[in-house]
């Protein structure tokens, strides 16, 4: 099940996904020695928020590299919410889910990557539809 498949739950009075998704993204190879690559994943849905319990990453780099996980805006170190110094091969098993909250972003940085290198990321996560408890309403 895609990202954009969320919405069509909606109407069928979903409250919890049983079954943990494991959406994937990739990012653009590396232009220049010693640049960075971003994968990043498409918004939350309006009417749901994710609570990510693994990110698991890769990259093809011949050097190594730094992978950070960011909400919202890349680079900006107050938005980083996991960082590995092995961007390559390496995972994060969540002790208390990250929480993303509808209409925000997931992007992965990996710097010091070599030219045409290309990371990769796969969450397990689970997708919660929005109750107007939790609503705020």
């Amino acid at each position: 099940m895609g990202v954009e498949d969320y919405n069509a739950l909606d109407g069928f009075g979903f409250i919890d996904l049983s079954q943990p998704l494991t959406p994937t993204a990739s990012s653009p190879a590396c232009a220049i020695a010693g640049g960075s690559v971003t994968a990043a994943f498409a918004p939350v849905p309006y009417d749901y928020f994710w609570s990510v319990e693994q990110i698991a990453v890769a990259c093809s780099s011949t050097t190594s590299t730094v992978a950070k996980v960011y909400l919202d805006t890349p680079a900006i170190d107050i938005n980083v919410i996991a960082a590995t110094l092995a961007g390559n091969s390496d995972q994060d098993d969540v002790n208390s889910p990250i929480i993303v909250l509808p209409t925000k972003y997931l992007y992965v940085v990996w710097t010091n990557c070599s030219i045409g290198a290309v990371g990769s990321v796969r969450l397990q996560l689970k997708a919660k539809a929005l109750t107007p408890l939790n609503r705020g309403r």
